[in-house]
């Protein structure tokens, strides 16, 4: 009887070790894949970012440029008003002119 029970415990010692090796490997497998995926996103993450260090330059080149044609604008604005009441200035001094002007 003792040398069956000890047959007996031996061969549920080694279906646990098959066991546990079988899910070691199985542990094993997981942790190649997340190492894979996490490496596929880190790569992703690092192209993203080198995408938004260049849109976050061109931005602020767009921003400088939109300062600079806004300011452009308003002197034209303001050159284009002193030219329109030059005008009418004029238009008022000669009222000679106004009627040639009508007649055109």
């Amino acid at each position: 009887f003792f040398i069956i029970a000890m047959a007996d415990q031996k061969e549920k010692q080694i279906q646990e070790a098959k066991a546990l090796q079988k899910s070691l490997e199985e542990i094993s497998t997981q942790r190649e894949a997340v190492q894979e995926e996490l490496q596929k996103m880190k790569a992703e993450l690092a192209e993203h970012q080198e995408q938004a260090t260049q849109l976050q330059g061109r931005l602020t080149t767009i921003d400088s440029e939109m300062a600079q044609k806004s300011a452009l604008l308003k002197t034209i604005q303001a050159e284009m008003y002193k030219a329109e009441n030059e005008y009418m200035a004029c238009l008022e001094a000669q009222p000679s002119l106004v009627h040639v002007m009508k007649q055109m």
